[in-house]
């Protein structure tokens, strides 16, 4: 019959969705027919017998209609060419890329696109959707009334869920269903019921409430959340939500959303009358992004919480609780080819209480940064700059203005046996400092030079099949020593060592200290790999730092560095097997003739969704750390997954994760546990919490996105897109 009564009666109860991968995983096989095709806009029919009738033709025995890839069956085609009406009767089918249908009978005015059909059936192969309806009737285009219809996306026979009206409504031109009398049932068994219910039919925005949450945490108790959805006008559109604490109380939440043209932004509240603590709670979060022109933009952020412990008491994710500082800024920035210009307004709010006052971070008020780099500079010079001016602000620190400026030169030679990069540079940094008893303006002009020269060498294995690479390397820094105990720190600390460290120009971090080098870099680095892919199959590296002279240079409290051999720093990797992947890394510290920090993982992933992940850190003295996650199935339709971060040297949990998915075709359930250390509570070091989520597949979702947790915990976990 036609593509509209297909099209609308495939958005029956059925709204726009994407899916990810394994959604219909545990479906059984569903193939479908291969049906006639024929050439769009030319109707064609077959019957065995066809007999004409004072304007009506009447086919008979296996009658078919096809129409490009719509196809029609049944046992008798009537066509009225006076009204223009066809009539089809026994056994119909309609058939379409996205629907099939079966009924006793229907009608279909090819003039005015008037429908009427008896007994409906119909299935959406793609989606394992299917429903019924005792009549489905279309009296103008666009709109299809159906009654008594269900929808349910349950195999035939395996009906754990569907969908009941008394009379649908669906208006496409609209976008938007209306049900009457509508119930949703379990198993053949009324859970919920409206006398009036209006649902979307694509992905226009509509005003109504969205799917409620529910979960448990230690801090708070059970959570119920309710968000209701303002669509407002087409740019922007708001959000209002009830979220209840059970031992807090009821916090209301707010967020607006806007587009303008070259604009867009977000602004969201929360406010709570905690009568937990006897406090009014608040938080507030802005943010807003222009494109002024083509190379102008700016950007502003504002976030703030009424209290250090708001996150840690009130966060309902990982992202939330582990917070420590929120930044807020106004950046305007200017981009051009081979330069960048920043004007910055940046401080922060700290939110974690175990964060003394005269640790928490600078404000900077102002800031102006530029940067730029130019690698087809004269005589094959590869020139990058730099300069930064920004105002320093902390209420128990030093305060005070630091300039800071460089320009680096390097000269790239590359051979396919060797390359050599010859690099000089030079930073001028000053300072004018605010309540300063002796120098107010101390400040530090250093060059610097560095030459790196490489070898590549390479040879095949197993016949050409794969090829093994080896690159010595060398690098040479020299970076004079000037006394910096006069300049205070502002942003800068120390890089922590790796391979990566071996070769930078500055130990530190920031500009308030650049470090004295008189050193050697010695490095060797291989790599094997398939030459036909370029698919890396194994690599390591191993190198360390010669130092002729001792380091002066230091942060305050600390010894001068006059050991002659950084430590020893090899790093690996190694894909075997089918989905196994191991990595590593160690540091040896020769002066102590002992291992300074060991790093380990294994990896596994198949295609079944069986993942396995084991990891151990260490750094002598600090940090002994062991991790186990894993995903396993555990029935066809049960799958585990867990994480445990244990630490050895304090003898505790760091994190723990428990969680079950269960997977049938038409709904899946997960229930998630999680147990966070959190040492700076008391009494209480741990904060529990517990989310689950139903998914009724095709139709909607209930409860937390536990999917998204398990995402961010467990490496290598892939969502099933539910």
């Amino acid at each position: 019959m036609r593509a509209a009564y297909v099209t609308t009666l495939l958005l029956a109860l059925l709204p726009a969705w994407g899916y990810g991968r394994g959604l219909w995983d545990a479906c059984p096989a569903q193939p479908e027919p291969e049906y006639p095709h024929g050439t769009a806009g030319r109707i064609e029919i077959r019957s065995h017998l066809a007999r004409y009738l004072e304007g009506r033709s009447l086919f008979s025995g296996q009658a078919e209609a096809i129409d490009g890839e719509r196809y029609l069956r049944a046992d008798e085609l009537e066509y009225d060419t006076v009204d223009r009406t066809l009539e089809a009767r026994g056994n119909v089918l309609f058939r379409e890329p996205r629907l099939v249908v079966e009924a006793a009978r229907g009608t279909l005015n090819l003039g005015s696109g008037a429908l009427w059909v008896e007994n409906p059936r119909y299935r959406i192969p793609a989606r394992h959707a299917r429903g019924e309806a005792a009549e489905a009737r279309r009296r103008e285009p666009g709109v299809l009334e159906l009654e008594r219809a269900s929808f349910t996306t349950c195999p035939l026979g395996g009906e754990d869920w569907r969908l009941v009206a008394a009379k649908v409504r669906l208006d496409r031109d609209e976008g938007v269903g209306t049900a009457r009398h509508a119930r949703f049932e379990v198993r053949g068994v009324p859970i919920l019921y409206s006398p009036y219910a209006r649902f979307p039919l694509d992905n226009r925005r509509r005003t109504g409430f969205l799917t409620p949450s529910i979960g448990s945490s230690s801090r708070s108790g059970f959570q119920f959340v309710l968000p209701l959805y303002l669509n407002l006008a087409p740019n922007y559109d708001a959000t209002l939500t009830g979220r209840y604490l059970a031992e807090r109380g009821v916090q209301g939440l707010g967020e607006l959303r806007y587009l303008l043209p070259g604009h867009s932004g977000k602004l969201a509240m929360a406010l709570l009358d905690d009568r937990k603590t006897g406090a009014l709670r608040s938080r507030f979060d802005f943010r807003h992004h222009s494109r002024l022109t083509q190379r102008w933009t700016a950007e502003l952020r504002y976030q703030s919480v009424s209290d250090q412990d708001y996150f840690t008491d009130l966060g309902d994710t990982l992202g939330q609780t582990s917070r420590t500082h929120l930044a807020r800024y106004a950046n305007l920035q200017y981009a051009a080819e081979t330069w960048r210009l920043l004007a910055q307004a940046q401080d922060f709010q700290t939110v974690d209480p175990a964060i003394a006052p005269v640790n928490f971070p600078y404000a900077r008020l102002p800031r102006f940064d530029l940067l730029g780099r130019d690698p087809t500079g004269p005589w094959g010079l590869d020139l990058t700059w730099h300069g930064e001016w920004v105002h320093f602000e902390h209420p128990r620190k030093t305060s005070g203005m630091r300039l800071d400026g460089g320009l680096e030169l390097r000269r790239p030679i590359e051979r396919p046996a060797w390359r050599l990069a010859p690099t000089v540079g030079f930073r001028f940094t000053g300072y004018a400092l605010d309540d300063v008893p002796v120098d107010d303006h101390p400040m530090r002009a250093l060059p610097y030079a560095a030459l790196e020269a490489g070898l590549a060498f390479e040879r095949p294995w197993k016949e050409g099949e794969l090829v093994q690479t080896l690159t010595p390397r060398l690098r040479y820094l020299y970076v004079p020593y000037e006394d910096q105990t006069d300049i205070p720190l502002f942003d800068t600390n120390l890089f922590d060592f790796g391979y990566a460290q071996l070769f930078r120009n500055n130990r530190f971090t920031g500009a308030d200290r650049v470090g004295d080098a008189n050193q050697l870099t010695l490095a060797l680095e291989s790599t094997l790999l398939e030459p036909a892919t370029g698919r890396v199959l194994a690599g390591a590296g191993i190198g360390q730092i010669v130092y002729f002279a001792d380091r002066r240079v230091t942060l305050p409290g600390r010894p001068v560095q006059t050991g002659r051999f950084s430590n020893l720093v090899g790093e690996a990797h190694m894909a075997f097997g089918p989905g196994w992947r191991l990595q590593g890394e160690l540091q040896w510290d020769p002066q102590a003739a002992r291992l300074d920090r060991a790093a380990v993982a294994m990896r596994y992933r198949d295609p079944g969704e069986r993942l396995f992940n084991l990891g151990y850190r260490e750094r002598f003295g600090i940090l002994q750390l062991f991790d186990v996650s894993m995903a396993l199935p555990i029935t066809r339709h049960l799958r585990g997954v867990a994480r445990w971060s244990y630490d050895l040297r304090n003898d505790n949990t760091q994190d723990a994760l428990a969680a079950l998915e269960y997977d049938t075709c038409c709904w899946a359930l997960r229930l998630a546990f999680r147990r966070v250390f959190r040492g700076d509570l008391g009494d209480d070091p741990y904060n529990d919490s517990f989310q689950f989520q139903l998914v009724l597949k095709g139709l909607t979702s209930i409860g937390n996105d536990v999917d998204e947790l398990l995402a961010r915990d467990v490496v290598g976990y892939l969502p099933r897109g539910w």
